[in-house]
């Protein structure tokens, strides 16, 4: 209604561009969801938590055998959280949620644990940080890989799972302590003289047949079976080169080899028989006679969607309950995002925002820590949870004012760091402060409250800062921050001191400071002001002679390239701008756009002497502008019916030397060049 949003941007939002495929995220998550959530349909899961739970009770010394089994608390708690952590990484953080969610209800029902909080939020933490480890864990992981061409093993798996392994061990330790430290409100207790606590000392663990749960065991051999061929197989195709098979390719047909077996399981079970009822019902009236009523005859059923899946539902149970429990409300939740991040590519934010992150992201440290902290706090509960997050940070990050920086061209670790910090963050992301931060924090709240279960927003947010916290601090890589001087330079009338803090890269303080503060200064403060200056200029030295070694002088192949991708950042960005005005119609419309580049290049770019120095703006005619733009040809934005193009007879350039940035502006409008 608004027409924010055109056509071709919901159909870049749903089809994508530039590497960024939706449909592959959202035919893998579905697909291994619904093979995931069929394998715990046939309560493999739940048989296999219960049997842990069984292998880890023993009889107490010297007691009969007909003696029940006690379970260690801690010991059991630590094989729990590593259980569930060795299946998110299999299965994904989703079928976890779902199905030892409401084990854990059953399991600290039936053990005489008064509060389950320890249980479940170790359970939420484990699943979520080991769904980083594998790209079919999440569809945050299947965006990134997607979008920056990543192999599934050698390019992501590599980099992710030794991160996620330090997360989970540090999260552990934490966890546990902080519960064992804590206990729980009495007022749930029974008994009002007994203490409870989070995790008992002695547990008397359920006495069920791990069998009893396995709901069908052919099935569970399938589904396991074919998950586990079908992630190798993505694996697989991942190093085929050019991307001939495509990720949903692998995955659909996984998904509907798992549905097609499912139907084909229940091919003889017979449809449940309504009740019936004899044509002469007998009710009792009010003085306590008998009365024969007729029933009024039963009318057939109009044939209708709701009447047609009830049937389905009926004559295939299981095949039924396993879609019932997909999280099919995620399709339109992601690709409204998509589209919703597409818009704002479009309006010019994610290249504002891209900007900004180049300013910030100046080392691989600053781009982890800063990533691995904003993400999970700020973007994943504010921005639509987790996969919001990675899909904005998606185009972000491969947006041309952030990926062609000068300093992410110069090191390439800085887009590296801050493509798996997305990575961890995103995943770890879902245990923050609030239980919309992801999918699977909404999910876990809403099972336990199913449960009978009642987790405090206000409690469980706080274990989440704390574990996110260690976690992040833990999964993200900094280098040693540099050291500090204390120079105290006197002011003109000595009467106060001022103390300068001074980082030893950088001695713009120092070089402030004038002749008289100098010359006031004590020795020892002079001292470290020429150490200082000195390690400033050996640093410089080793800086310049590893620039030559490692960037040595461009090929003309390679400078060509360099201009190519020059021009076409110039002509994306100002035609990002030229969008409809009342003041386009006369041709006086304004753009002005911004990049960085190198200085060489950007002589070339526009054809300009080496000894050009001018700061203010210079002229450039239309025809000089043309051959700027080269084969990308001359900047032009689309309004209804008509085509807009640059006017005022050129555009204007300006270099600032200090940013290493140009900037272009002019003015554009109908009838302007380019337009018809």
């Amino acid at each position: 209604m608004t027409r924010t949003i055109s056509g071709d941007v919901v159909r870049l939002g749903l089809v994508g561009a530039d590497g960024v495929r939706p449909y592959d995220v959202l035919v893998l998550f579905i697909s291994l969801a619904y093979i995931s959530t069929a394998l715990d349909s046939t309560g493999a899961l739940r048989a296999l938590s219960f049997l842990i739970t069984q292998k880890a009770a023993r009889a107490p010394r010297r007691s009969p055998p007909s003696a029940e089994k006690i379970a260690s608390g801690p010991k059991l708690y630590s094989l729990l959280y590593g259980f569930w952590f060795l299946a998110g990484i299999v299965v994904g953080n989703d079928p976890i949620i779902l199905s030892g969610t409401a084990f854990l209800a059953y399991f600290t029902q039936h053990s005489g644990i008064t509060d389950s909080t320890a249980w479940t939020f170790s359970q939420f933490i484990s699943a979520n940080v080991a769904s980083a480890v594998l790209v079919s864990s999440n569809p945050t992981n299947v965006l990134l890989a997607g979008a920056f061409k990543l192999n599934f093993l050698t390019d992501y798996t590599a980099f992710t799972i030794l991160p996620s392994v330090l997360t989970a061990l540090v999260a552990f330790p934490l966890t546990y302590f902080t519960f064992i430290l804590r206990h729980p409100s009495s007022r749930e207790s029974t008994d009002p003289h007994a203490r409870s606590e989070y995790i008992p000392a002695q547990i008397l663990p359920p006495d069920i047949n791990p069998r009893s749960a396995l709901l069908d065991p052919r099935g569970a051999v399938f589904h396991a079976t074919l998950m586990l061929t079908t992630l190798a197989i993505l694996v697989g195709t991942s190093f085929v080169p050019g991307g001939k098979v495509e990720v949903w390719m692998v995955t659909a047909a996984g998904g509907i080899i798992a549905f097609l077996r499912d139907i084909w399981s229940e091919r003889n079970v017979k449809r449940t028989a309504a009740p019936t009822h004899s044509p002469d019902d007998v009710e009792l009236d009010v003085a306590g006679a008998t009365r024969a009523t007729k029933s009024p005859p039963a009318r057939r059923p109009r044939l209708s969607l709701p009447y047609l899946a009830k049937l389905l539902s009926e004559r295939f149970p299981m095949t039924s309950s396993t879609i019932s429990r997909l999280p099919l409300s995620l399709l339109p939740f992601a690709g409204g995002t998509f589209i919703l991040a597409r818009a704002l590519t479009s309006l010019g934010w994610t290249s504002i925002w891209a900007g900004w992150l180049s300013k910030i992201a100046t080392t691989p440290a600053h781009a982890v820590f800063f990533l691995g902290f904003f993400i999970p706090f700020v973007m994943c509960p504010l921005t639509g949870t987790n996969i919001g997050a990675a899909i904005l940070m998606v185009q972000i990050l491969t947006d041309d004012r952030f990926a062609l920086s000068p300093r992410v061209l110069a090191d390439p670790r800085i887009m590296k760091g801050a493509i798996f910090s997305t990575a961890m963050a995103s995943n770890v992301g879902a245990i923050s402060w609030t239980f919309s931060a992801s999918l699977a924090g909404l999910l876990w709240n809403s099972i336990l409250r199913q449960k009978g279960i009642r987790m405090n927003s206000s409690s469980a947010s706080k274990n989440s800062k704390r574990t996110l916290v260690a976690s992040d601090s833990d999964s993200d890589y900094a280098s040693p921050p540099p050291k500090k001087r204390t120079v105290k330079a006197p002011s003109k009338s000595k009467a106060k001191a001022k103390v300068v803090s001074v980082d030893e890269p950088d001695v713009s303080d120092i070089l402030a400071l004038t002749r008289e503060q100098l010359e006031d200064s004590d020795a020892s403060t002079l001292v470290d002001a020429v150490i200082a200056l000195q390690e400033e200029v050996v640093a410089l030295q080793q800086r310049v002679v590893s620039a030559k070694k490692e960037a040595p002088a461009m090929t003309k192949e390679q400078a060509e390239k360099a201009l190519d991708i020059q021009r076409k950042l110039m002509v994306k960005g100002i035609s990002k701008q030229m969008g409809w005005k009342p003041s386009a119609k006369g041709g006086a419309a304004k753009f002005t756009h911004t990049h960085q580049l190198p200085r060489l290049i950007f002589l070339a770019l526009f054809n300009l002497p080496s000894t050009f120095k001018k700061k203010s703006a210079h002229k450039l005619t239309i025809a000089e502008f043309k051959d700027a733009c080269g084969d990308q040809g001359v900047p032009t934005g689309k309004v209804r019916y008509n085509t807009l193009g640059v006017t005022g007879g050129g555009v204007n350039i300006r270099w600032n030397e200090e940013e290493s940035s140009a900037t272009v502006s002019g003015t554009y409008g109908l009838g302007g060049v380019g337009a018809w």
